[in-house]
């Protein structure tokens, strides 16, 4: 049985796989039956440890002999995570660390005609696949930024590079125009990517999509246009992993033309999860459930939307406006 001995971390898993030797010392596959202490195993032996911290035993019994093999798993106390915000939705504090901020007001380096954006735009790199335009900004004053779906435009987004971090704050404010739809009726069923993170670009992205696919996890399935989340290095994260905390503000009811506060939480690595708040209440987190992250640090973002899949002409109607940009880290 491999691994022998195995240590996971409580409400972690773990996979054991098992073959037969021969008097030769090959070996040979082997059908089994799966039990353990301290946890769950299912058939294809992976096994599910308990809330119970504790030296445990996971044992494959041979199907068509009479033989057996056990190992020792040892389950440890749950990774500590790190302080998670209650009530209202996180705001950068005085002790935390700036990565972005733009309100859009004196910004000129965004639209597709400026030369320099980077220079002139705070960071921002050239707008892709769309039109972005600057418009007049939350509550009646300054700037904000608008992104046209249409014919022309299917895809506009910026992006920035940001100091690595492994543990991303950010927040924006958003204006949808009425019955925007990414998946026109459930004709585009993956609909868009709201919000990339990207590691190192040789490593796995992170996806907050807004989508009509079923997604995760079990009984939480998506109810419609709701905000998700995927890290794209996971191999167990439900894909997309669906707002499992509130599904009564979601992008399918904030198509109305007011401005809305979408905020997001990333920590990568051994023991990360996803946070996401809309106009102050949370909506998803999966950090109860433990899935695997790569530990890769982010290094850049994009935003807002980003279609997979192309439509016909006719279907493109609807703009996504942005003010208020921050990112920040503790």
């Amino acid at each position: 049985m491999s691994p022998s001995p195995a240590s996971v971390a409580a409400g972690s898993q773990q996979t054991f796989t098992a073959v037969g030797t021969l008097s030769d010392g090959s070996t040979v596959p082997i059908g089994v039956t799966w039990s353990a202490t301290g946890g769950g195993i299912d058939p294809g032996g992976v096994y599910t440890a308990g809330s119970t911290a504790g030296t445990f035993h996971v044992v494959a019994k041979a199907a068509s002999a009479n033989v057996a093999d056990t190992t020792i798993i040892t389950v440890t106390p749950p990774a500590q995570l790190p302080v998670v915000y209650s009530g209202d939705a996180p705001e950068p504090g005085p002790n935390d660390v700036l990565l972005a901020q733009d309100n859009f007001d004196s910004y000129k380096g965004i639209l597709a005609t400026d030369p320099v954006p980077n220079a002139a735009g705070g960071g921002w790199q050239n707008p892709q696949w769309g039109t972005v335009q600057l418009i007049t900004g939350r509550g009646g004053a300054g700037k904000a930024v608008r992104f046209a779906y249409a014919t022309t435009s299917q895809s506009p987004e910026l992006g920035r590079d940001i100091p690595t971090t492994t543990d991303l704050y950010v927040r924006y404010y958003y204006r949808l125009s009425p019955g925007a739809d990414p998946t026109f009726a459930n004709q585009n069923q993956s609909g868009f990517k709201w919000f990339m993170a990207w590691r190192d670009r040789s490593l796995p992205r992170y996806t907050f999509a807004v989508t009509d696919l079923p997604g995760g996890p079990s009984g939480f399935a998506n109810s419609g246009l709701e905000f998700g989340a995927h890290d794209n290095s996971s191999s167990r994260m439900p894909n997309p992993f669906q707002q499992n905390i509130n599904k009564s503000l979601k992008f399918g009811t904030t198509r109305d033309y007011q401005w809305h506060k979408y905020t997001l939480h990333i920590v990568t690595g051994s023991g990360g999860y996803e946070q996401i708040w809309v106009d102050g209440v949370k909506v998803l987190d999966s950090s109860a459930f433990g899935y695997d992250h790569n530990a890769g640090g982010i290094q850049s973002i994009s935003f807002p939307g980003n279609f997979a899949t192309n439509m016909p002409d006719d279907k493109w109607d609807f703009t996504v406006d942005v003010d208020d940009f921050v990112m920040w880290h503790h």
